[in-house]
């Protein structure tokens, strides 16, 4: 598994294969699977029926991991620009507020509604608003997030430079219409779905909600 990579998605489909096989032979396979994606670069296993059904298997964790290596290249990128598109912004707001007060005082008079910047932004505030009304809707338990750690509040600033508001909230919707959710990535803060924007997106624009059944 890459550098940084925590987990990997084990799909539904799946199940048929493992329901088709013996107990035994399941059991070798799914060590067979977390030997793989831990580094341990395993040998080919001495049962056959392992090692023919891992290879279907391996096509998929590839795919993923290719994938998962693309986005995080993409998210170091974005990273970048909007670091620069932040400066950016921040002068061309500040010459254009300087700009409108200048010429209010030529004209003894301003409609101070002109000197806002009308542009409009997803903040961490909506957010966590987004976070907190879809969580309690899907759940049926309050949520009451109110900030962001830092960790947190990074990959949001990564993440909104490259997705759009309704894609923040079809995502959520991905993420909360899920049947089962592992321990380890919970829905208690919003890290996980941070750095996996994408994957919930393709949840729930194609009504996928069983990744981890």
């Amino acid at each position: 598994m890459a550098e940084g990579k925590k987990s990997f998605i084990a799909y539904s489909d799946w199940s048929g294969t493992f329901k088709a096989i013996p107990d035994e032979i399941a059991g070798q396979l799914i060590k067979y699977i977390f030997s793989y994606v831990n580094d341990e670069n395993p040998e080919p296993h001495e049962n056959f029926v392992v090692n023919a059904l891992f290879e279907q298997i391996k096509a998929t964790l590839k795919r993923d991991l290719d994938k998962w290596d693309k986005q995080k290249k993409q998210r170091s990128e974005a990273g970048k620009r909007s670091a620069e598109l932040r400066a950016t912004k921040s002068n061309e707001r500040s010459t254009n507020v300087n700009e409108k007060l200048r010429k209010a005082t030529v004209n003894d008079t301003v409609n101070d509604n002109e000197i806002i910047d009308k542009s409009i932004t997803y903040t961490e505030k909506d957010f966590l608003l987004n976070w907190n009304e879809i969580r309690t809707y899907e759940l049926g338990t309050p949520s009451n997030l109110n900030k962001l750690k830092q960790d947190e509040s990074d990959l949001f600033n990564i993440a909104k430079d490259e997705f759009k508001k309704e894609d923040f909230h079809k995502a959520l919707n991905g993420l909360f219409k899920q049947e089962n959710i592992p321990k380890d990535i919970m829905v208690f803060r919003p890290k996980h779905f941070l750095g996996n924007i994408d994957t919930y997106l393709d949840a729930n624009n194609n009504k996928r909600y069983k990744l981890y059944a």
